[in-house]
């Protein structure tokens, strides 16, 4: 049963390996390249990425469409939504395939291989029309997408 945004955020964590996890599960893989969490009609409120516990972006989202995009060592993923910010899906860019990169246990997609050191590069959020890119971080970086 869906709860509040507070109790159920998609956390994206860029430790050694990438995991990508929410309380509630997720559903089945669309297709090889793409995975929906549970409640994908949901409406994104807030994305936050933080680095070893410090905030380096925070922005609200109230109906305007979110997109996060990054690449971790070789993989390449999107968060994408519709124009309302709702839909929300994540998809793997280039060609990545999640049967390749990811083994989905306990509830979260965590990647194949894990290499010591890794951070994420070209780390950009979507608002709208507006792009917020963010410089890599060298400590444990952490997206949250909040929706309700």
């Amino acid at each position: 049963m869906p709860g509040t945004p507070i109790d159920r955020p998609i956390i994206i964590s860029g430790g050694s390996p990438l995991t990508m996890q929410q309380k509630h599960g997720w559903l089945r893989p669309v297709d090889h390249r793409t995975i929906v969490p549970e409640s994908p009609d949901s409406t994104v409120t807030s994305v936050e990425v933080n680095s070893d516990g410090i905030q380096l972006q925070s922005l609200p989202f109230a109906g305007e469409q979110c997109g996060i995009s990054f690449t971790f060592g070789d993989v390449h993923l999107a968060v994408q939504t519709d124009p309302k910010g709702q839909n929300l899906r994540i998809v793997a860019l280039d060609g990545t395939n999640f049967g390749k990169h990811f083994q989905y246990e306990a509830g979260r997609f965590e990647s194949i291989s894990a290499s010591p050191g890794l951070v994420f590069h070209n780390l950009c959020i979507h608002k709208g029309a507006v792009t917020h890119c963010i410089e890599p971080a060298s400590g444990h970086t952490e997206i949250k997408i909040q929706y309700l």
